[in-house]
C-alpha cells in the first residue's frame, strides 16, 4: 500500500499539521486503515495520539535509522496508507524512509526562506536516489501551508512561479491558515471531533482539508501509474 513521507530538512515548516491533517481525513473514510509513523525526536504525533481521538489510527513511535525501513514495510503490509512524520534534519533516518516512499510531500509557507530549504528537500530526494543507483524516481510535489484563506498574496504568487518556472510539481490546494488546525493539536482530536463551540471554522477547515487530501490521492495515483508503466 502507499508510503507518504513529509519531509523539509527546515523545522517549522508544517511538516507535521500537513501529514495529521492527510491522516485524518483518511481515516475518517470507513474502512481506511491508516498507520503514522512518528520519526521526529520531538513525537508530536505521538503526543497527539495519546489525546481524546477516537479515530482508528496506529501510531508507531521509537523508530530509529537502524529500523526504519522494517517498521514501514511492516506497517505497508497492514495498512491501506502509511504516512511518515520525519525530523526537520536531512539526515541518514530520513534518507532511509525517502527510499521507501511512494510520495515525498515537502511543505512550505509563502516565505522566501521556506522557498529555499524547500528547495533542499527536493535535493533530498535527488541524493536518495542517486546514493542508492535508484532505477526509478521517488515522485515528490510541494505543498503550501499556513496561506491566507481570503486571498493569494503577492508573495504565495511569486513564490508559486517561480517553482513551477523551475518545473517542480506543487499542490494546488493551499493548506490554509486556520484556528481549527491548531486546535487539533491542542485537544488532540480529529477535525471532525472538534466542538463548534469551542473553536471556530471548522467545517471551513474540513473542506479545506478535503480537498487537500483528494489532490494528494489524484497526484499519488499517477505518480503509482508513472512508475508501473
Amino acid at each position: 500500500m502507499p508510503v507518504i513521507c513529509v519531509a523539509n530538512p527546515k523545522g517549522g515548516a508544517g511538516k507535521t499539521t500537513t501529514l495529521l491533517i492527510l491522516a485524518c481525513t483518511l481515516a475518517s473514510e470507513e474502512g481506511v486503515k491508516v498507520t503514522l509513523i512518528d520519526a521526529d525526536p520531538n513525537q508530536p504525533i505521538s503526543v497527539w495520539s495519546e489525546g481524546p481521538s477516537k479515530l482508528p489510527l496506529q501510531v508507531i513511535s521509537n523508530v530509529s535509522e537502524d529500523n526504519i525501513t522494517k517498521v514501514i514495510k511492516s506497517a505497508d503490509e497492514n495498512s491501506d496508507f502509511v504516512l511518515v512524520d520525519l525530523e526537520g534534519t536531512a539526515s541518514y533516518l530520513t534518507a532511509r524512509a525517502i527510499m521507501q516512499a511512494d510520495l515525498v510531500i515537502i511543505p512550505l509557507s509563502a516565505t522566501a526562506l521556506d522557498a529555499k530549504q524547500a528547495s533542499r528537500a527536493v535535493e533530498l530526494v535527488k541524493n536518495a536516489m542517486e546514493d542508492q543507483r535508484m532505477a526509478i524516481e521517488i515522485p515528490f510535489v510541494l505543498s503550501f501551508n499556513r496561506t491566507s484563506p481570503a486571498i493569494m498574496t503577492r508573495i504565495e504568487r511569486e513564490i508559486r512561479e517561480d517553482v513551477e518556472t523551475a518545473g517542480l510539481p506543487v499542490l494546488q490546494t493551499s493548506i490554509v491558515h486556520r484556528q481549527a488546525y491548531n486546535a487539533i493539536f491542542s485537544e488532540g482530536l480529529s477535525l471532525k471531533e472538534l466542538a463548534p463551540e469551542r473553536v471556530n471554522g471548522i467545517e471551513a477547515a474540513i473542506s479545506n482539508a478535503e480537498d487537500f487530501t483528494r489532490e494528494v490521492i489524484e497526484f499519488l495515483t499517477k505518480a503509482i501509474e508513472k512508475r508501473a508503466a
